[in-house]
Formats: structure tokens, sequence, C-alpha cells
């Protein structure tokens, strides 16, 4: 389980960097086009920003706690995978878990609580986190309870 668990979350630690580059280079792109200054940088929360030397390496570390997010989703992914837990008490340990890496970076980066825009991009982004997760989970057990279903179905007819 341990290595199954690592494994989910190096890959949605690339996953997110991934993204989180891509939607730098659309800001990046979208300011250059409506300040027309061709070196303009995404903004940054300017209480993050103040720990560093420059923009770019701000931008560096923000990517790579994105990629931490990533990696506590992808890790505790594993819990969904335990068949005796309830779906509730998998989403609330679920929960409490990515939520101890998620508030701290979300805090630290973007300001959760001191900007209602920082509030609301966070909770959109869990929210659509938590959709995805769930949507692919009860997929998942849909698939499994067909597969069952269709064993038990075989069963029945090889012993009738």
């Amino acid at each position: 389980m341990l290595k199954k668990s690592l494994s989910r979350g190096v890959v949605s630690f690339a996953l997110c960097v991934t993204v989180n580059i891509i939607v730098l280079m659309i800001k990046t792109v979208n300011t250059v086009n409506t300040t027309g200054n061709v070196q303009a940088m995404p903004e940054l929360v300017p209480e993050y920003a103040a720990f560093f030397e420059n923009p770019f390496m701000a931008l560096m570390v923000q990517t790579l706690f994105c990629g931490l997010i990533g990696f506590a989703f992808g890790c505790c992914s594993v819990i969904v995978d335990i068949a005796r837990w309830s779906m509730v008490k998998q989403a609330v340990v679920h929960f409490l878990l990515t939520a101890f890496v998620w508030v701290p970076v979300s805090i630290f980066c973007w300001g959760l609580g001191r900007y209602l825009i920082s509030f609301i991009s966070v909770f959109l982004s869990m929210v659509f986190t938590y959709t995805v997760v769930w949507t692919c989970q009860i997929m998942i057990c849909r698939r499994e309870v067909a597969r069952i279903n269709e064993q038990l179905i075989q069963r029945d007819k090889a012993t009738s």
C-alpha cells in the first residue's frame, strides 16, 4: 500500500506542477497582452512575494508547493481503496489528511483567509478536486459491482 501511495503521489505531483506551469503561462500571456509589458510576471500575493529575492523564485517555489498539494492528494488517494471503510469515512479522513497540507500552503502562497478571491479560488479548487476524486471512485465502484454481478450470473449459469 505504501508503494502504491508513493507512486500515486509522484504522478499527482508531476500533474499538478504541469497544470500550474500551464496556468502561469496563460496568466503571463494574458498580463503581457493586457499591459504590453513583455517582461511582466503573474501577480503574487504581496506577503508571499516578500519572502523571495525576485518574483521568478517565488513562482518556482509556488509551483513546487502546488506539486506538494498534488503529492498529498495522490498519496492519500489509497484511502478510497479501503473497501471496509464507508465512503463517508473515506471522505472525512481523506479531507483531513489533505487539508493538513492544502490549508498551510494556501495560507502561505495565496493569502487564504486574507483575500476573498483567494478563499473563492481555493474553495473552488477543492470542490473541483473532490468532485473528480469521488466521481472516479463511484465509477470504479460501479464497475466493480458490475464485474461481481457478472461473476455471480456466470456461477449461477454453471451450477444450473
